[in-house]
C-alpha cells in the first residue's frame, strides 16, 4: 500500500517529536466502523504501521466515529486521527504539562503551516 510506505518514509525524515494529524481512511479495529465491511487485513496493516512508526493515537474528545456517509442508515467511521510520536509521550503523561504540549503543539502547527505556503 503506497500510503503506509509513505507513512515509513517520514519516520526517516522525522527526527525528534512529530505530530501527525488528519483524515487517515482507514480504521484500526471493528469498532472504528459501523454499517459496511471491513478489511481486517488494511486494520492489520494500519495497526502494525503506526506500532512499528512508535505512534500514540490521541483520543479526539467523546467521539467513536468521525466521519458519516450522511445516508438515512449512516455508514459512520473514525477515520480521522492525532498521531504523536512516543517523544510526546512524557508531556502526555504529566497533567502539569497540558498548557506547555497546547503551546509546543501550536508552534509546530505555526512551522507547519509556514512551511505548506512556501
Amino acid at each position: 500500500m503506497n500510503f503506509c510506505n509513505e507513512l515509513s518514509a517520514l519516520k526517516c525524515v522525522c527526527y525528534g517529536r512529530w505530530i501527525m494529524c488528519g483524515d487517515f481512511n482507514l480504521t484500526r479495529n471493528q469498532n472504528e466502523k459501523m454499517r459496511r465491511s471491513w478489511s481486517s487485513r488494511l486494520m492489520t496493516m494500519f495497526t502494525d504501521l503506526l506500532n512499528t512508526l512508535e505512534l500514540i493515537d490521541i483520543p479526539l474528545g467523546n467521539q467513536s466515529f468521525t466521519w458519516s456517509n450522511m445516508q438515512k442508515c449512516p455508514t459512520l467511521a473514525k477515520l480521522d486521527r492525532f498521531l504523536v510520536s512516543t517523544e510526546w509521550d512524557h508531556l502526555l503523561r504529566d497533567k502539569n504539562s497540558k498548557l506547555h504540549m497546547t503551546k509546543e503543539i501550536l508552534d509546530e502547527e505555526i512551522m507547519w503551516k509556514t512551511r505548506v505556503r512556501q
